[in-house]
């Protein structure tokens, strides 16, 4: 796998930059610059839309402990129950406004 396609093929970066850039929030392309994005917060206060980062792997988070994430080739992209199934490296917020995410885990605000 590997590319930004939501339809033919992405990786853990493309997939969360092609979610990202539907509702025009722009994120760099590779997994380790996506760990540097929007402000740390801890897992402890991690929130829907918040990029979870490993080691070479980012996934966004949706709540309840679960991500949404390009897992691997066969798999594709799947939801998992266990956002700490490997070792967090970084939690991502991507919105820095005090208004909030709304539904669709997009800034409320503008803001990124």
């Amino acid at each position: 796998m590997g590319g930004t396609s939501l339809t033919n093929g992405a990786d853990c970066s493309g997939f969360v930059q092609s979610v990202y850039s539907n509702f025009g929030v722009s994120l760099p392309r590779t997994s380790y610059e996506q760990q540097n994005a929007g402000t740390e917060v801890s897992y402890a206060d991690a929130q829907p839309g918040d990029l979870i980062c490993y080691g070479g792997h980012v996934a966004i988070y949706m709540g309840n402990g679960q991500i949404v994430h390009a897992s691997n080739s066969r798999d594709g992209i799947k939801i998992s129950d266990n956002a700490a199934y490997r070792t967090i490296t970084s939690v991502r917020r991507l919105c820095n406004c005090s208004i909030g995410l709304n539904k669709y885990s997009t800034c409320i605000g503008g803001h990124i």
